[in-house]
């Protein structure tokens, strides 16, 4: 996806998602120079970075400082210059940014974590740091779209309470993410001029994503990373 810049009194924030031709962003040591490449090409790129290491949860930690955060799928950070950072392979990156106060949030979404309420917490979290739900605005980034996102009975259950998310086509079901998590987000109070949904999806944007339901193993990802420049 092309990088966004959303400026306001306080500063920039910048998220962006990187793409195939920057190479593989697993965070394992073999790919840190694909991420090292990635960054260095961009000016003014802050030179601290704070991972998630994914376990498909609800837990978002407040952080500080760069490094690797373990058992955790989401971050949130009020410090200028500090980029979040997380992988993606067609689940949903979720960029939060506080047009208010000077806060952003990047969220990790796969379908276990939308079920389990990621977004829910991910918006309490910056609630409870001080943020209102009318100052803040979400980008559902690009990910598994409804056209490919085939699920089984167990998934239609899990989904339930979201029938129009549920497609049925020649006796086979697809799940619409992002209409999820929309559907959640205004059920937390955010308005639909607050939410931004990508049209692209991972599996079909073959030169241009990485899709593990489209390439399976060995994992290949991207990385989504968010971060704020002070005015």
């Amino acid at each position: 996806m092309q990088e966004k810049r959303i400026v306001t009194a306080h500063g920039v924030y910048i998220f962006g998602l990187s793409q195939v031709i920057d190479g593989n962003m697993i965070l394992a040591d073999k790919a840190s120079s694909g991420r090292l490449a990635l960054f260095q090409k961009k000016q003014n790129f802050p030179k601290k970075l704070a991972r998630a290491d994914l376990i498909h949860s609800v837990k978002v930690l407040s952080v500080s400082r760069s490094g690797l955060l373990v058992n955790c799928d989401g971050l949130m950070t009020d410090k200028a210059g500090l980029t979040l950072a997380l992988t993606a392979a067609d689940c949903a990156p979720i960029f939060i940014y506080d047009n208010r106060l000077a806060r952003i949030a990047l969220l990790h979404a796969g379908w276990r974590g939308v079920a389990d309420g990621i977004l829910k917490n991910g918006l309490k979290s910056l609630l409870n740091k001080g943020s209102r739900l009318a100052d803040l605005h979400l980008f559902i980034g690009p990910h598994l779209r409804v056209c490919h996102f085939e699920i089984g009975s167990d998934l239609v259950e899990v989904f339930k309470d979201y029938p129009q998310a549920i497609k049925r086509q020649q006796n086979k079901f697809y799940l619409n993410l992002s209409l999820v998590l929309k559907k959640q987000a205004l059920q937390a109070g955010l308005s639909s001029e607050q939410i931004k949904i990508s049209r692209e999806c991972t599996y079909c944007s073959v030169k241009k994503y990485y899709s593990y339901r489209r390439q399976g193993e060995p994992l290949r990802t991207m990385i989504a990373y968010a971060y704020y420049e002070s005015a």
